[in-house]
């Protein structure tokens, strides 16, 4: 302890990555009635003062 304040060492992981999906709707009056697919970029992260 210093003074009034703690020090906390910070732990820091994370992932990039990323993936496609495809789907469709149902009985939808439109383009997406029919199959379709989509792309995402992911980013997660982790913080912890301790492991």
């Amino acid at each position: 302890m210093y003074g009034a304040y703690e020090v906390y060492t910070m732990f820091e992981i994370f992932i990039k990555t990323h993936f496609s999906g495809a789907h469709h709707l149902r009985d939808y009056p439109g383009d997406c009635e029919h199959p379709h697919g989509h792309n995402w970029k992911v980013k997660v992260t982790a913080r912890a003062t301790g492991a």
